[in-house]
């Protein structure tokens, strides 16, 4: 969210506040609000989202020679996968991470592209800091990468959410 005055002159005093309004609720509920002595601004960008969702940033400038802001935005917020990786051991691969946030003890599927095509290879459980390690199997006598990902369904108010590609390569 930008905020200009008529002569196109950036306005950073202020206060910035970001609502967020859950997929069927009526009810706003402030997630974050500056104090008015910062370039306010820029805080937008560092909010983390809550879910699934609309969020609503307010703009009030310090100087009453200015207008407020309003804008929102509806998003789908995946859950934070990190930097999924694939660990070797000897001769076995595994794929680790960490999902957030609170994805303790539940299920992901581990995929692994065939063709064009993904498959569902294996799934694992996640454990109560919310990591996770799915061994992948790489045929031994077979050169050539494989490619492995990991999906999570969605649901808890958060989109499907998918890793990069993992290659392993033998």
């Amino acid at each position: 969210m930008t905020v200009e005055d008529l002569a196109g002159r950036s306005v950073y005093a202020g206060i910035l506040s970001i609502e967020f309004q859950a997929q069927g609720s009526s009810v706003w509920k402030l997630i974050s609000r500056t104090s008015g002595r910062t370039p306010s601004i820029y805080d937008w960008d560092a909010t983390r989202a809550r879910g699934n969702g609309t969020y609503r940033a307010t703009f009030v400038p310090s100087d009453s020679q200015y207008a407020g802001s309003t804008t929102s935005r509806t998003l789908k917020v995946q859950r934070d996968l990190g930097e999924p990786r694939v660990v070797r051991k000897g001769a076995r691969a595994f794929a680790v991470g960490k999902v957030s946030p609170g994805f303790a003890r539940k299920k992901l599927v581990v995929q692994k592209r065939t063709g064009r095509t993904w498959a569902r290879f294996s799934t694992v459980r996640t454990d109560a800091k919310g990591r996770f390690r799915a061994q992948l199997a790489v045929p031994p006598r077979r050169a050539g990468a494989f490619e492995f990902r990991v999906q999570i369904k969605a649901g808890g108010g958060f989109a499907k959410t998918q890793s990069p590609r993992l290659r392993v390569r033998r």
